[in-house]
């Protein structure tokens, strides 16, 4: 990647979270009108997806826990981009610096541990999203 996006990308990456969470009001009005998950009127299961809109939606609240209750993928990708950010601005300045394991087994174990937490929440009540 060249250097002039990444000095484009490292500064309108942290403007557009701000813009998202100015604009948390209107993406409340939003989740009204998002459809019900197909997977779960079927069978009554819950899918990987299932409370991914709802835990958003605390995280625009800084309900950290809510959102971790009801899905944690979100708040994985935050920490993950918030890394990946972390290393181009690193890179910007000259100190090559790797905070993300860049090796295959790693995300496969990744995952392998987030499908297994897809399956167990259909049989763990607690695990199940609010």
């Amino acid at each position: 990647m060249g250097k002039r996006i990444r000095q484009t990308a490292a500064v309108v990456l942290p403007i557009a979270f701000i813009g998202v969470f100015v604009m948390r009001d209107f993406f409340f009005s939003l989740a009204v009108r998002m459809p019900k998950c197909i997977f779960h009127i079927l069978t009554g299961g819950y899918c990987t997806g299932c409370g991914n809109t709802r835990s958003v939606l605390h995280l625009l609240r800084g309900e950290i826990f809510l959102a971790l209750r009801c899905n944690p993928a979100p708040i994985m990708l935050i920490v993950i981009a918030m890394l990946l950010y972390a290393e181009l601005v690193c890179g910007l300045f000259g100190k090559k610096l790797s905070l993300l394991p860049r090796k295959t087994w790693f995300w496969l174990m990744i995952i392998g541990l987030y499908l297994v937490w897809a399956v167990l929440r259909n049989f763990v009540e607690c695990l199940a999203p609010l």
